[in-house]
């Protein structure tokens, strides 16, 4: 009888539905090289995007004790790009560039010599979901694409920034990817190359 027992439960747990975790790597400490409103150019950020809709990204568990683990899939909605856009000036501002942070998108864009837009190439996750919200870490991958107004030059820079969320959170599942883009971004600011291009001339 014991082995029946010990036997049923080898079954019962093969049968359970496992998910590995994603591997999530470590990303270099990177700090914004420092500058001023009038130390460069004007900015403006256009818009953040992702082509990864049903791409496999990492790990979800669910419940307040985190189990079943299944395959966690990316999604592109449009709240996720809005949020993205907003925490990247923000992070902008933060830093002392020189970019509007208001509602007059056409004035700022006209007024702008840099133009700033983001594609998420990639992420990797591992979550856990419950009643109580989500919590979890993050790594996403940005291609940023600057385009000089005067010169016509378009230059893509890569950056990748970390996300992590440790407690239930209500705006887990959003803050944990929209962190993460925005230390991506502070992780941009401190590339030479993008100093170098976004460095006034005055």
């Amino acid at each position: 009888m014991k082995y029946i027992i010990f036997a049923i439960i080898a079954l019962a747990i093969q049968g359970c539905s496992t998910f590995p975790a994603a591997t999530i790597p470590i990303l270099p400490t990177l700090k914004p090289i420092p500058v001023t409103p009038s130390s460069t150019k004007k900015l403006y950020f256009s818009a953040a995007s992702s082509k990864l809709d049903h791409t496999s990204i990492g790990q979800m568990k669910v419940g307040t004790v985190c189990m079943n683990e299944r395959e966690l899939k990316w999604g592109n909605y449009p709240k996720y790009n809005d949020e993205f856009r907003e925490k990247i000036k923000e992070a902008f501002v933060k830093n002392h560039y020189n970019i509007s942070n208001d509602n007059f998108e056409l004035k700022n864009q006209q007024e702008a010599e840099i133009l700033l837009g983001a594609r998420v190439t990639k992420v990797i996750a591992n979550i856990c979901s419950s009643r109580d919200g989500t919590k979890g870490v993050s790594v996403v991958y940005v291609d940023w694409e600057t385009y000089n107004k005067y010169t016509k030059e378009s230059i893509v820079i890569k950056s990748s920034g970390k996300g992590y969320i440790p407690e239930f959170s209500r705006t887990g599942y959003l803050d944990l990817y929209s962190n993460a883009v925005a230390d991506a971004a502070e992780n941009l600011m401190a590339n030479e190359e993008f100093h170098k291009i976004i460095k006034s001339n005055d």
